[in-house]
């Protein structure tokens, strides 16, 4: 049996485009899982000890704060 890709999810979903994204990530990955998502609504700066302590084969991230 293959080992299960770990992958942090650093999305804000308090607005549409964000939860938009998370619900992508999710069909992406029932079609091309298994994966296992470990998610971190806040910003990097906040989220980076937990980042620190997880042994993570990816991350996908958008900074809401520069898409104005």
């Amino acid at each position: 049996m293959s080992r299960i890709p770990k992958i942090v999810l650093l999305i804000e979903s308090s607005r549409a485009s964000g939860r938009a994204l998370l619900n992508g990530v999710a069909d992406y990955a029932h079609y091309h899982g298994p994966w296992s998502f470990c998610w971190e609504p806040g910003r990097l700066e906040s989220a980076w000890p937990v980042l620190k302590s997880l042994d993570a084969d990816g991350i996908i991230m958008r900074d809401g704060d520069r898409l104005d």
